[in-house]
């Protein structure tokens, strides 16, 4: 299990929504929603971190048809 970003902080999972634009840029396509790792502070709050916001952007690449950071990376 990964160490807490804070103490106290309790692993969980949010769903979050991935916004794919249209193809002019100027709009909303579609939204995805995604399950991705994230933490649950003494209050409740969710915050994500670092392996859930690239989990977020690699999900928008493959619907966009880009190469993700760490395919273009290999």
């Amino acid at each position: 299990m990964k160490t807490p970003p804070m103490p106290g902080w309790e692993p969980t999972t949010s769903r979050e929504p991935v916004h794919i634009p249209t193809a002019d840029g100027k709009g909303i396509a579609e939204t995805i929603w995604v399950e991705v790792p994230a933490w649950k502070n003494q209050d409740g709050e969710i915050f994500l971190d670092a392996e859930a916001l690239t989990k977020l952007d690699d999900v928008k690449a493959r619907h966009l048809g880009l190469l993700t950071p760490a395919e273009i990376k290999a």
